[in-house]
């Protein structure tokens, strides 16, 4: 199975472009500020384009796809790692390059420690992008927000924030960019659902202990030795 489907490298011209670079620099710097305070010692980095975020928390960080690029060359699919081994996942516009989204967002989950965290960054589709990029042929693959929280949902994963960014319409021109600075703060505060781009942080969650049988307290032993100290001390 293939996890490219955009086809003739479409997303990474994009992100060529100059309003794709400044797409990239916002979502470079979120997910710093996402991923800050997630720690460990491996994390892996699964997306388009296929370059790690250069200051991350964890002391290894591995890009793993069939890009020449990566360091690990693997289907996001069937990733070469054993279960519950990474401490932090980011999935970097992965999900909407893969022909099976769901089968790469449970083998990433399978591969994540007990409590490890998972960053999602994805474009949204109900947002001046994706209405100014309708026509792009990868533009049919963007997955909503509440599909991805679903699936999270059914995988026992637990989300914990959620950002939105990129709210101004998307513009070559920096004297445009310059002009529409302001829908930047003005969507954070009036339409923060409106955003270009949303980022999903979530922890693997695990099923808490049960008790079998019935509970007894205190315990028969407990009783007989709390007599036997109460005749010693006469009492």
């Amino acid at each position: 199975m293939l996890i490219h489907s955009w086809g003739e490298n479409k997303p990474r011209e994009w992100f060529a472009t100059r309003f794709g670079r400044y797409v990239l620099a916002q979502e470079r710097r979120y997910c710093g500020l996402m991923a800050g305070d997630c720690f460990g010692v491996f994390a892996l980095h699964l997306g388009n384009p296929p370059r790690p975020p250069r200051r991350a928390p964890q002391r290894h960080c591995i890009a793993v796809g069939l890009d020449k690029e990566c360091a690990v060359a693997a289907d996001w699919t069937a990733l070469p790692f054993a279960a519950e081994s990474v401490d932090f996942v980011l999935l970097a516009h992965a999900l909407e390059s893969a022909r099976a989204p769901h089968a790469v967002l449970r083998e990433a989950v399978r591969v994540l420690r007990p409590h490890g965290r998972l960053l999602i960054a994805g474009f949204n589709p109900w947002s001046l992008l994706g209405m100014r990029l309708a026509e792009l042929p990868w533009r049919k693959r963007w997955l909503s927000l509440l599909r991805v929280k679903d699936w999270l949902k059914l995988l026992d994963m637990s989300v914990t924030e959620g950002r939105f960014a990129v709210f101004m319409p998307p513009h070559e021109s920096r004297r445009a960019r310059r002009r529409f600075r302001w829908m930047e703060k003005a969507g954070r505060r009036w339409w923060p659902l409106g955003g270009g781009v949303y980022f999903i942080s979530a922890v693997k969650t695990t099923p808490g202990a049960q008790l079998v049988g019935r509970l007894r307290y205190p315990p028969p032993s407990g009783r007989r030795r709390l007599a036997g100290a109460r005749r010693e001390c006469g009492l």
